[in-house]
């Protein structure tokens, strides 16, 4: 070689080692160098040739390659940085770089995914949860066998709730799985009786039959939905809107019953979707108006038949959410369905029928009871020659039909998700003695095996809604439903289970409760109540009051 080559690659040598340098001096901004080698990419415990090769071949991208990550300063891009803190790092790490992704879902009491909640762990990373409740971040550490907190918070309902899930990371490889985590209130409320919701006037002409919380951008209101056409003195046609102070009417109303009321999002913004016996049977709020959805449901022959919707539930099985309703009918739109249709905001759609399915269903509730976050249906049964032969909970997970859980001997109005000590449940209420064989009187839950009464289920009545809600007597399994008895113990239209026994509601109300929802319109959570009631608490009531911590 040439005096001049050598002296140009003399010059090119120093040159690269002055950028090396310069890149050295630069701040890293990565935030876990006191845990581990930065720039032990591949985690063999020291810096060499086979983190050097892995930089070059993600050279201009963002690193990302499963659990490696090439990107050594975290600004989003493999480039000089990235290289000249590997070589300054050449050689044994004083410290493993060990990873594993850490996996796990939030779930708040009633089952729900805890939807948006921040995530964060012992070792730095944080994420959020995503829809379903799910969540999956990359930590590294100092070494196996190390002690891992997981810790999740998130508002809902007004009110900060939280969780910690400490584990021990037997290894750093692969994934690290929390299961799922459920999260509480952090501090509760101090209900201690029935207050009504409306002014003492004229009383309400008909049962309230839904709630629901809906935002329409002032803050949450509370909307109900029945077979009224005057609640609380106010004309308002099956459907009313508490302002904070009055009752007051949504648009022109309906013609008839309303039945169910949900919350969904179909691509354009969440709007209130009101389902019932009315003409068309499901119909979206736009501000405005109501305008039936998709063609509504019917019957495909005229016949004497109404159609009906009975319940809503939005639930994400895949593919997106999509607003599931239930009820009576055989045509959704366009569709040919079995009373029940899945709508997406654009079409409707039928879920695969299964044997014995008589066309009805009662309820529809998403939560999480230890199997992930899953559709539950409730539904009427037909044996051999079509007669009704009993009536069952199925479960949707996206894909199949879950028909594991036997035939009751009257209907079930309700079902949540409620940890008993061990666990979330499957809780299932309704007017039924036996559930699949067991005696249950009521109200029972799902062992994973068979069924088991709660609390020696109820003497007498029939169970309408059940509801897990935190006050100061702490998170307890709220029943809705008519004149309830256990025991010797009055329950009348309300109950609730803590664990230690059965309890009344304070001072309950009159007659029937049929609606139950928790409810925040800005001063703290309240379990609200629905029915055709006209006293709670021993004070006057047009037929919805609340229990909780709103002003």
């Amino acid at each position: 070689m040439s005096a001049q080559n050598r002296a140009r690659v003399r010059f090119r040598f120093v040159s690269w080692l002055l950028v090396v340098a310069a890149y050295v001096a630069t701040p890293s901004v990565r935030a876990d160098t006191s845990f581990c080698c930065p720039s032990d990419i591949s985690g063999n415990g020291g810096v060499d040739g086979v983190d050097l090769s892995l930089v070059l071949t993600t050279w201009g991208s963002d690193g990302q390659q499963g659990l490696l990550d090439c990107d050594i300063n975290d600004d989003g891009i493999v480039l000089g940085p990235d290289l000249a803190i590997l070589l300054s790092g050449w050689g044994p790490c004083p410290l493993p770089c060990l990873k594993t992704v850490v996996s796990g879902r939030a779930r708040f009491q009633d089952g729900s995914p805890a939807t948006g909640a921040v995530v964060t762990t012992s070792f730095g990373p944080t994420t959020v949860t995503n829809s379903n409740g799910d969540f999956s971040m990359l930590i590294e550490a100092p070494s196996a066998k190390e002690t891992l907190t997981v810790s999740i918070e998130t508002d809902w309902n007004g009110l900060l709730h939280s969780a910690q899930r400490t584990e021990l990371v037997l290894t750093f490889e692969g994934v690290t799985a929390v299961g799922t985590v459920v999260l509480t209130p952090t501090s509760i409320c101090a209900a201690s009786d029935w207050i009504a919701v409306g002014v003492r006037s004229a009383a309400t002409n008909g049962e309230v039959r839904a709630l629901c919380s809906f935002d329409d951008g002032g803050g949450a209101k509370l909307y109900a939905g029945g077979s009224f056409t005057i609640l609380n003195g106010v004309p308002v046609n099956h459907i009313a809107r508490w302002n904070g102070a009055t009752w007051e009417s949504v648009g022109a109303g309906f013609n008839w019953y309303v039945n169910a009321l949900a919350v969904f999002d179909d691509g354009t913004g969440p709007a209130l979707y009101a389902g019932g016996s009315f003409s068309g049977g499901l119909a979206r709020w736009n501000g405005k108006s109501w305008e039936i959805v998709g063609g509504g449901v019917r019957y495909t022959s005229s016949d004497i038949w109404i159609p009906s919707v009975e319940t809503l539930a939005v639930f994400d099985d895949g593919g997106g959410n999509a607003l599931y309703v239930g009820g009576a009918f055989t045509r959704a739109g366009s569709v040919n369905t079995d009373g029940l249709a899945r709508w997406d905001g654009n079409t409707w759609a039928s879920l695969p029928a299964f044997s014995g399915f008589a066309g009805n269903t009662r309820t529809l509730s998403v939560f999480d009871a230890g199997l992930g976050n899953s559709l539950y249906a409730s539904i009427d049964v037909r044996g051999i020659g079509g007669s009704y032969s009993g009536f069952r909970i199925v479960r949707w997970n996206g894909q199949s039909w879950d028909l594991s859980y036997g035939v009751m001997d009257a209907p079930i109005e309700a079902m949540t998700a409620f940890d008993f000590g061990s666990g979330p449940r499957l809780v299932a209420g309704g007017g039924f003695t036996f559930a699949a064989g067991a005696w249950a009187r009521g109200i029972a839950s799902w062992n994973g095996d068979a069924w088991e009464p709660v609390g020696g289920g109820l003497n007498s009545g029939g169970v309408k809604r059940v509801v897990p809600f935190t006050d100061e007597g702490g998170t307890s399994l709220f029943l809705s439903g008519g004149f309830l008895m256990q025991g010797s113990t009055a329950l009348v239209s309300m109950a609730r289970w803590d664990h230690s026994g059965w309890r009344p509601v304070g001072v309950e109300p009159n007659s029937y409760v049929v609606a139950l929802i928790v409810h925040d319109s800005g001063g703290g959570p309240s379990l609200v109540a629905g029915g055709w009631f006209t006293l709670a608490g021993n004070r006057w009531s047009a037929g919805v009051s609340r229990w909780g911590c709103e002003p």
